[in-house]
């Protein structure tokens, strides 16, 4: 295992150094009819795409309070979908929002007037979303039904457990960031067969907290995510690698990256911990090779099919 991945932690500001750079072309908006609602989407499929060759499908959801137009111009997908003839789509969450299925009722330290989110209060399908964007664009396009991913960020990080957990028998992997598991999720926890998981979380998270149960949150810890993943995909042995801290880099953060081995069905499960007190995870940089976050997502759904 390379010993110097590291993670970089950089703020939100878009003039950041360690920004990770808008992909080199924008997909087309597109709209769906879903559960009575006309739900909005982006998609970028590459110009010179062959359609007769099955393309594996990226889901890239967003945070909360965004939408997917957002994501597409901060991170480096499209230009991956490019590069590999891969196709990427980018839902958007009612009023900028998932109904990641923690619960109204599971919202906690809520300000006085708070009341959650739209797409909580009136449960929207979202998990059906993501399934009827699948069957829409596998009637469209020949999509390789064992290569078929999600990731997101924060409140798409979570929406990302809950899709994996709902549509195990359809997602292969997913690679969920500053996020958990929703604890109404990780009770009932129904997946149909192992998934390739790849979390990425900051152990000072103020908003999502490693312990669990984060403002305005209903999640469990993320070492119960891990072992209900752990659990259902089978997993054996574990090894850690420690990096060194990173000077004059988010406060010279330290990070560590955990590998599971012997799962079940070839799945991969991988956890990159970073510790500096942040939301805001901005990128993974192995030092060798100059890899961002993206990449380092790109990469472990390039290996996480199914077999």
């Amino acid at each position: 295992m390379n010993t110097r991945n590291l993670l970089v932690l950089a703020g939100m500001v878009a003039l950041s150094l360690h920004a990770v750079p808008a992909a080199s072309q924008t997909g087309v908006d597109r709209t769906i009819e879903h559960d009575d609602r006309m739900r909005e989407y982006r998609l970028y499929v590459p110009p010179d795409l062959d359609r007769l060759k099955p393309a594996p499908l990226v889901f890239a959801l967003h945070g909360g309070a965004s939408k997917g137009v957002w994501l597409e111009e901060g991170v480096a997908y499209n230009e991956y979908a490019k590069r590999d003839g891969w196709i990427v789509v980018y839902p958007s969450g009612v009023d900028g929002h998932w109904n990641d299925l923690r619960g109204v009722e599971g919202w906690l330290g809520r300000p006085p007037g708070f009341v959650p989110h739209r797409s909580h209060r009136e449960n929207v399908d979202d998990v059906g979303l993501i399934e009827a964007l699948l069957a829409e664009l596998s009637a469209e396009f020949a999509i390789d039904d064992k290569r078929v991913f999600v990731t997101g960020r924060s409140n798409g990080g979570v929406m990302s457990h809950t899709v994996a957990a709902m549509l195990a028998d359809r997602i292969a992997a997913i690679a969920p960031i500053v996020s958990s598991m929703a604890r109404p999720v990780y009770e009932a926890f129904p997946p149909s067969r192992p998934v390739s998981v790849l979390m990425i979380n900051d152990k000072g998270d103020p908003l999502r907290l490693w312990d669990g149960r984060g403002e305005l949150s209903n999640d469990v810890s993320v070492p119960e995510a891990i072992a209900k993943w752990k659990q259902v995909n089978g997993c054996g042995s574990e090894q850690t690698v420690s990096a060194e801290a990173i000077a004059g880099e988010a406060d010279d953060a330290r990070v560590s990256h955990t590998v599971w081995s012997d799962c079940a069905e070839g799945v991969n499960m991988e956890l990159y911990v970073v510790e500096a007190n942040s939301h805001q995870v901005r990128a993974v940089l192995d030092k060798d090779n100059e890899r961002r976050i993206d990449e380092v997502i790109w990469s472990f759904f390039g290996r996480s099919g199914r077999r």
